[in-house]
Protein backbone atom coordinates (compact mmCIF):
# COMPACT_ATOMS: atom_id res chain seq x y z
CA UNK A 1 0.00 0.00 0.00
CA UNK A 2 1.54 3.48 -0.99
CA UNK A 3 -0.57 5.51 1.58
CA UNK A 4 -2.23 3.79 4.52
CA UNK A 5 -4.04 6.87 5.34
CA UNK A 6 -5.39 7.44 2.13
CA UNK A 7 -6.71 3.54 2.06
CA UNK A 8 -8.53 4.10 4.95
CA UNK A 9 -10.73 6.99 3.98
CA UNK A 10 -11.20 4.20 0.54
CA UNK A 11 -12.10 1.66 2.92
CA UNK A 12 -14.60 3.38 4.98
CA UNK A 13 -16.60 4.73 1.65
CA UNK A 14 -16.37 1.16 0.56
CA UNK A 15 -18.74 0.35 3.54
CA UNK A 16 -15.73 -0.87 5.84
CA UNK A 17 -14.22 0.35 9.02
CA UNK A 18 -10.81 0.74 10.57
CA UNK A 19 -10.59 -0.75 13.62
CA UNK A 20 -6.64 0.21 14.39
CA UNK A 21 -5.62 3.22 12.20
CA UNK A 22 -1.86 2.74 10.84
CA UNK A 23 0.95 3.67 12.74
CA UNK A 24 4.39 3.18 12.35
CA UNK A 25 6.16 1.06 14.30
CA UNK A 26 9.15 2.22 16.37
CA UNK A 27 12.57 0.85 14.56
CA UNK A 28 10.31 -1.15 11.81
CA UNK A 29 10.26 1.35 8.19
CA UNK A 30 6.18 -0.01 8.00
CA UNK A 31 3.28 1.63 9.18
CA UNK A 32 0.34 -1.22 10.18
CA UNK A 33 -3.07 -1.03 10.64
CA UNK A 34 -6.62 -3.12 10.86
CA UNK A 35 -9.62 -2.92 9.39
CA UNK A 36 -13.07 -4.93 8.88
CA UNK A 37 -14.43 -5.37 5.80
CA UNK A 38 -18.52 -4.85 5.28
CA UNK A 39 -18.94 -8.43 5.99
CA UNK A 40 -16.92 -8.31 9.31
CA UNK A 41 -14.08 -9.75 8.04
CA UNK A 42 -10.48 -8.36 9.68
CA UNK A 43 -7.90 -7.47 7.23
CA UNK A 44 -4.37 -5.72 8.33
CA UNK A 45 -2.97 -2.82 6.40
CA UNK A 46 0.64 -2.58 5.39
CA UNK A 47 1.68 0.80 4.10
CA UNK A 48 6.04 0.36 3.56
CA UNK A 49 7.87 3.35 4.29
CA UNK A 50 11.90 2.26 3.38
Amino acid sequence: MDDAAAACGVIEVAGGSIVEPPVQREGEPIKLGRFADPAGNLVMLTEYLG
